[in-house]
């Protein structure tokens, strides 16, 4: 599921609609579960390839109920650091991560990527070689769901047509779930260009885990 570029040092990809649909369009790029003190950085690209799937997911054609896979996901763990790395072109969502907090004094995680999607310039790219240009669907940029707790995100460049920031409840199963609550989260000196924006909620609550809380959002700009 993941291609090295020969042509660049450091930049990832996800193999490209079709690899195996039954098993790329269940999964993410990058999954951790119950881990601790991660870190994923490194002034490097990881490129989930969307176009195909944006057009195979418009059209109809993705076998199944239509999933789409996305580039990182990250549950039930302390310490996550995420910084200096771009996400770029995720068939779905770029980052997702639900029932994680941090324990460190400030009591943050850390989540700062350079710069996230990037789909306006790489549809440009595509364009110019005769592609012909697609919005995506559903690429939220960073998605804290239920359960995420303690969260600094900050210093985030963001260019990719759908929420930038979706802070979530649960809205689904979240049996097992340590933390109910999605809170204490600050979004601090963002740069948004051709987002939807920075929201909260944009699903539907399950009771009774209907609990977003103390949510800051700082310094931004829009372009």
């Amino acid at each position: 599921m993941l291609a090295r570029s020969p042509a660049r040092s450091h930049h990832l990809q996800s193999l490209p609609f079709p690899c195996c649909p039954i098993v790329c369009s269940t999964s993410y790029l990058f999954e951790w579960d119950n881990g601790t003190d991660l870190t994923l950085a490194g002034h490097g690209t990881i490129d989930g390839q969307g176009y195909k799937w944006w057009w195979q997911f418009l059209l109809n054609k993705i076998p199944g109920d239509r999933k789409r896979p996305g580039l990182v996901y990250m549950t039930s763990g302390t310490g996550l650091n995420v910084a200096n790395i771009t996400l770029r072109n995720s068939p779905i969502m770029h980052m997702h991560f639900d029932n994680i907090t941090d324990d460190e004094d400030p009591p943050f995680m850390q989540l700062a990527p350079s710069e996230l999607a990037g789909i306006q310039k790489w549809a440009e790219e595509e364009t110019a070689a005769g592609a012909i240009p697609m919005l995506p669907f559903n690429t939220d940029g960073i998605d804290p769901g239920v359960g995420a707790k303690d969260v600094f995100i900050k210093n985030l460049t963001a260019e990719n047509f759908d929420d930038v920031i979706a802070v979530k409840p649960c809205n689904g199963d979240c049996a097992g779930m340590s933390m109910l609550c999605t809170e204490n989260i600050v979004v601090e000196n963002s740069k948004i260009f051709l987002g939807v924006g920075l929201s909260i909620g944009s699903v539907n609550p399950k009771d009774p885990t209907n609990c977003i809380k103390d949510i800051v959002f700082q310094g931004a700009s829009f372009k």
